[in-house]
């Protein structure tokens, strides 16, 4: 390994904790044409947000729980009108409906080695009254109605990693980086396709990614794929700063998050190292993975008039609240040790964890042990004290729905 390497992307990165602690908001930070928007972040001054700042209020919605809805881990929400399906794919490994208030509606359960059935829940997605699971052990679409009933199950020929309706009959599905059988073309695989459902077939991929790249050294985003309130879905991947949106077989890019030449030069720089599998490269890497020396988007989700990213660098977190309709954004801090950035001053209780968006509204989730907790330092509420009054530790997760407000 090359000093210079090393000392070229260390530098990028003080260059860009300097670049970002500078104040002022210019008129330029936000640009927007044809529905294209580029937000640069060197422009904009880094704040201390409060949850009041962006969020009007804070709904606890208390998941009922019985035998039939016992959920280990949330793993995804997905609001479907006044109801929300929640997915358990790593303990209970079901889907489960509740309405508006928690009440428990029904479970999707068909687990099992059948034509009908899934082995594992890889990822799920909903487009009006049809279910879709990914069973990436099987390799396998299996299509549901909302109420349970098997409509098929569809054979694919390569591995999915997530997946959301684009329209009606159609899904995008993301190919993490090392799917490298199949679909590769010219030492590249794609990381974005679109999927017939009614033909049964893949009829566009996009978004190609150098199989070269060692992917071991390429943290994977957590939701890439995110619906949009008005149809389609919204689309990232690792190592890349633009969000597109997906609207049935036509890609488009939407928001262009700039962090400046120097991140993009580091960027680069890692790619190119992240190709050389020399043992000391490898042992240089692990290293750097650690402290992700380049900003990444760990996680984007979108709802009636807002834009929300997180991302990372150096073991430090950020986050970004962009209103598309004032054009007016908001920037924290870095925050250490993941921190989401944001201080709840509403409650003192809940974090701001994006699990899902609708047009007004964020969902994160609270586990019962920590609204359990003793916490005698802080006076919370009486509207927790009253749903702490009615749980219990074995009670299911509480979903938590943030309102946000104009900014």
């Amino acid at each position: 390994m090359k000093l210079k390497t090393t000392c070229l992307i260390y530098s990028a990165v003080i260059l860009i904790c300097t670049v970002c602690s500078c104040g002022g908001k210019k008129p330029s930070a936000v640009s927007t044409a044809d529905g294209f928007s580029t937000i640069k972040i060197n422009e904009i001054e880094q704040t201390d947000i409060n949850l009041s700042d962006v969020c009007d209020s804070i709904e606890y919605v208390k998941l009922e729980t019985n035998e039939k809805c016992l959920i280990g881990y949330i793993t995804k929400i997905i609001p479907i009108g006044d109801s929300l399906l929640v997915v358990d794919k790593e303990t209970a490994r079901k889907i489960f409906l509740f309405d508006g208030s928690g009440k428990f509606i029904r479970q999707i359960s068909q687990r099992g080695e059948g034509p009908q059935e899934y082995e594992i829940i890889t990822d799920v997605a909903v487009n009006n009254n049809q279910i879709c699971i990914i069973d990436g052990a099987r390799l396998k679409l299996l299509l549901y109605n909302i109420d349970g009933t098997f409509i098929k199950s569809i054979r694919l020929d390569y591995n999915v990693n997530k997946i959301e309706y684009s329209s009606k009959d159609m899904l995008a599905m993301y190919f993490w980086s090392n799917n490298k059988s199949t679909l590769a073309k010219n030492a590249e695989s794609p990381t974005l396709g679109v999927y017939d459902l009614n033909e049964e077939k893949l009829i566009g991929t996009h978004l190609w990614h150098d199989n070269r790249i060692n992917t071991t050294f390429i943290m994977m985003c957590l939701n890439t794929l995110h619906p949009d309130v008005d149809g389609g879905t919204y689309f990232f991947k690792d190592m890349c700063d633009t969000i597109y949106n997906v609207k049935k077989d036509v890609v488009s890019k939407s928001i262009f998050i700039d962090f400046g030449d120097v991140h993009r030069n580091s960027q680069k720089e890692y790619a190119e190292m992240a190709c050389n599998t020399s043992a000391e490269n490898i042992k240089e890497m692990f290293n750097l993975k650690r402290q992700m020396p380049f900003y990444m988007i760990n996680r984007a989700i979108t709802g009636g008039d807002f834009f929300i990213a997180l991302f990372n660098s150096k073991g430090m977190s950020q986050i970004l609240l962009y209103n598309k309709k004032t054009g007016n954004v908001k920037l924290s801090h870095l925050k250490k040790n993941g921190g989401f950035g944001i201080k709840n001053d509403i409650d003192k209780l809940s974090s701001f964890n994006m699990y899902a968006a609708d047009k007004e509204h964020v969902y994160g989730t609270l586990s019962t042990e920590l609204l359990l907790l003793p916490l005698t330092k802080l006076e919370l509420p009486k509207s927790l004290d009253s749903l702490k009054a009615i749980t219990k530790e074995t009670d299911n997760p509480i979903i938590v729905k943030f309102k946000i407000k104009i900014f």
